[in-house]
């Protein structure tokens, strides 16, 4: 399954990180900056990601976590938006997946197939409720 975000310099995409989290966003923010309008957004501040959100065209979410939890549930144009969510271990192993709404996230994207096997044990409904793949961490 290949995962494409198509360029278009209109669209407006937004990435969401906890403070102190963003280090695996350099190189995909970088790249994207290219073929999007984008701005990034490291903050607990719920009003800094609330209107971030509302101005985005796509959402992406690196960490399942209290953002995305946020992000699915208090957020009304959320689901006029597409959202991608990258998984890394410690949101599985901390249980956060079951505080997401994944019907409300359009991609997740899984660093490694252990991961993905683990979530699946541990919140079975993932599978079902979002579109889910691989991009291996490290992978450019």
């Amino acid at each position: 399954m290949t995962f494409v975000l198509p360029p278009n310099p209109n669209r407006r995409l937004p990435f969401y990180s906890l403070p102190g989290y963003e280090s695996f966003l350099v190189d995909i923010v970088s790249f994207l900056k290219t073929r999007y309008e984008v701005r990034t957004c490291y903050t607990e501040d719920e009003q800094e990601v609330d209107s971030t959100v509302e101005w985005a065209d796509i959402v992406w979410l690196e960490w399942a976590n209290s953002i995305a939890a946020h992000v699915t549930h208090n957020i009304p144009s959320i689901s006029q938006k597409k959202i991608v969510c990258r998984i890394h271990r410690y949101e599985v192993l901390n249980g956060y997946l079951a505080q997401i709404d994944w019907t409300k996230i359009d991609k997740t994207i899984f660093v490694a197939d252990h991961i993905r096997d683990i979530a699946y044990e541990t919140y079975p409904s993932i599978a079902n409720e979002t579109e889910c793949l691989i991009i291996n961490n490290g992978v450019d």
